[in-house]
């Protein structure tokens, strides 16, 4: 795009007709150039003006875009979790894309959920191993009974002479 322009004319050069007319032109170019705001009146007003409008405009992209990092971020961080629990791929790509569309209450819900599941499998695993280690601390229990018991009858019989 070129900043260049020619101004044609015929005749002598008259630089106060020149003035004017770019005058007129930056006034008509001021119509679109114009804020909302009727209050400004000079140019450079209205420049300043523009430029805070722009400002504005791209904070609002850069949030906009943020948040949008955010959300993927906590997407990717779904589907590693949901992959550590067992799910495939796809599945929790799945999953994860529709809890980041989820609201608040609607996670927490989820979670407690989730929690639940947790404990309840826990206390499973628990309750299984205690009774594993019931028995096997019976047996370790009676094996040491056992040996216990062949050393005192070995010591008794040594000292009555049998």
């Amino acid at each position: 795009m070129s900043d260049k322009f020619t101004i044609k004319f015929k005749g002598i050069l008259d630089h106060a007709a020149t003035k004017k007319a770019i005058e007129q032109d930056i006034s008509k170019m001021e119509k679109y150039l114009k804020p909302k705001k009727s209050s400004l009146g000079s140019t450079k007003d209205i420049v300043k003006n523009n430029l805070s409008d722009k400002k504005k405009e791209l904070n609002g992209q850069s949030k906009f875009e943020s948040l949008r990092e955010r959300v993927e971020k906590y997407r990717l961080t779904q589907t590693k979790k949901l992959m550590k629990q067992g799910m495939g791929f796809e599945k929790a790509r799945k999953e994860a894309f529709k809890r980041s569309l989820m609201s608040d209450r609607d996670k927490r819900r989820l979670e407690y959920k989730e929690l639940a599941k947790e404990s309840k499998a826990k206390s499973k695993m628990l309750a299984a191993s205690q009774g594993k280690g019931l028995v096997a601390k019976i047996a370790i229990g009676s094996a040491l009974g056992n040996v216990i018991g062949n050393a005192m009858s070995k010591v008794g019989g040594g000292l009555i002479g049998f």
